[in-house]
């Protein structure tokens, strides 16, 4: 080959690579200009023990539980260290090592969150090629920080315990609960149900398979009160369920069905196709999750104090006040679920599950821009589930928010004074509330009968007052005088007006006393000129 078709194929070869090579300082430059500067995670713990004592498994929860009561489970130690491997992949670029400067893990202070986030953490900072590294066997040991239960308004505000504001806005749901209570739910229910005399532990049964051509019936005959009433006496529990404490049963059952154990005949009781009565009680408690966070106020005081120091974290960080990189926080299903009532964005109506995760990550967009993508991940192991975007009404629906526009669109779900306003309600509250308009209603027309029932008194027994001679026991020479007056005075009158006498007569009968100062002056004034 000549030196000049060396040349030429040289030349070819640079003019090919010439767009691939712009293509990929492209491509580096626009990666360039969107870094992560911040990721606050918020998850819930993983699986554990039930919680609610039961009377109905009380012989064997010592047995069934060995941990005990509301423990965290290995299985709930896997679900972390699973999901710390997947933030490990998915941060490996900007968050690679621990250093207690740019990393910093908040917790309740409950055993079950607190081994959760230390799950978590061996999974993300643990070398994947640690032998030791594994839920059993944790590669070492992170710091947690954590404050007492009673004083963990950033964790637990959602608890009506801390915001005593709440517990006044949740019995105003009281109508609320009494129609969902009210709910019509399959007649097979009530009808298999009422057939359990006494509930025993079953063995695990398959789930029924899906007919597509099977219709339950719902006459209105069945509904969820009457469900709950008579699941009451079967399991025995020891305050009456409801829609507000539904979940002492589900949750139960559910715990114990993931780990195999028996539960209550009830459960398998058949809505008359392919449902069982533990799916609709599970429906049940997914509603009261969210239902007690609805509405403004509520999602404010509830989840409002957590989402405003996640906004207080990123403007520090933008500020270049802040030099974390992660700040991870490990609470409770309702703890997830108030934040996401916060965001005030469309979601999943579920219970969050175990290890449930929802990531708030800022952006440099470049030339002084920020964004902000929040993403929630209900699915730990999976770590092909990067999550699903939550859109906050007022950004954009396809791509991260503006850091402007996710404070402003925020805003009103901020709270500015978050103790004060989670004190007793105030007067004004009180009466502007539905139950105490119809209080001030009820004292008003009291009020009203009052002063129509005195006022008819007044009307019926005249405004003198007349007192009887035998009651009166006046001295006989008073009566005396006053007869040689009266007599004068009568001889006078007679000549004068005979019917004057009439009205003397009536007087002779009674001593009377008016209340009227000028009537006194008048008989004074006549008994003078007599």
């Amino acid at each position: 080959m000549t030196m000049t078709m060396q040349m030429m194929l040289c030349w070819l070869v640079v003019l090919l690579s010439a767009p691939v090579a712009t293509a990929t300082a492209g491509a580096a430059a626009a990666g360039d200009e969107r870094t992560l500067l911040l990721t606050q995670v918020l998850f819930r713990h993983g699986d554990r023990s039930q919680i609610a004592s039961i009377p109905l498994y009380e012989d064997t929860e010592s047995t069934d539980w060995p941990m005990g009561l509301g423990q965290l489970t290995q299985r709930g130690r896997e679900m972390h260290f699973h999901l710390g491997r997947f933030f490990q992949q998915h941060y490996k670029d900007a968050i690679s090592t621990y250093h207690p400067s740019t990393v910093r893990v908040r917790s309740t202070d409950y055993e079950r969150t607190l081994e959760s986030a230390q799950a978590l953490m061996s999974g993300w900072f643990c070398d994947e090629d640690t032998t030791n590294a594994s839920p059993t066997c944790l590669c070492r040991t992170f710091p947690i920080h954590t404050v007492p239960v009673e004083d963990d308004n950033l964790l637990l505000g959602s608890s009506r315990d801390h915001c005593e504001h709440l517990q006044y806005l949740y019995r105003e749901l009281d109508p609320v609960f009494a129609d969902k209570a009210a709910e019509p739910v399959p007649d097979a229910l009530c009808k298999n149900l009422n057939k359990l005399k006494k509930d025993t532990p079953a063995p695990p049964q398959p789930k029924p398979q899906p007919d597509p051509s099977c219709n339950v019936t719902v006459s209105g005959t069945c509904t969820y009160g009457d469900v709950l009433e008579h699941l009451t006496t079967l399991v025995g529990a020891p305050t009456p369920l409801s829609p507000r404490n539904v979940w002492t049963i589900s949750d139960t059952n559910l715990c114990r069905l993931h780990h195999n154990l028996t539960v209550g005949a009830h459960v398998y009781v058949s809505d008359g196709c392919d449902g069982i009565l533990q799916d609709y009680l599970q429906r049940l408690e997914n509603w009261d999750m969210f239902i007690a966070f609805t509405g403004e106020e509520r999602a404010r005081l509830s989840g409002g104090l957590l989402l405003k120091e996640m906004r207080n974290e990123m403007q520090d960080t933008i500020d270049g006040s802040s030099k974390y990189k992660a700040l991870l926080y490990s609470a409770h299903d309702t703890t997830v679920a108030a934040f996401l009532q916060a965001l005030n964005v469309s979601h999943p109506k579920l219970s969050p599950p175990y290890a449930a995760s929802i990531r708030m990550e800022l952006y440099s967009a470049g030339e002084g821009k920020y964004e902000v993508d929040v993403l929630y991940k209900m699915r730990p192991e999976d770590n092909a589930d990067t999550g699903i975007r939550l859109v906050i009404p007022g950004c954009p629906k396809d791509k991260p928010c503006p850091f402007d526009t996710f404070v402003a669109a925020t805003e009103k779900l901020v709270p500015s004074n978050w103790h004060p306003d989670c004190s007793v309600p105030t007067l004004a509250s009180k009466v502007l509330s539905p139950g105490g308009i119809a209080a001030v209603i009820t004292a008003c027309v009291i009020v009203m009968i009052i002063i129509v029932w005195v006022y008819r008194r007044r009307i019926r027994h005249g405004s003198s007052i007349v007192y009887r001679r035998a009651a009166l026991a006046a001295p006989t020479s008073v009566l005396q005088g006053l007869g040689d007056r009266r007599s004068h005075l009568h001889a006078n009158l007679d000549d004068s007006d005979a019917g004057a006498g009439d009205d003397d007569d009536d007087e002779e009968e009674d001593v009377v006393f008016p209340t009227s100062l000028a009537n006194m002056r008048l008989k004074a004034r006549k008994v003078q000129q007599a």
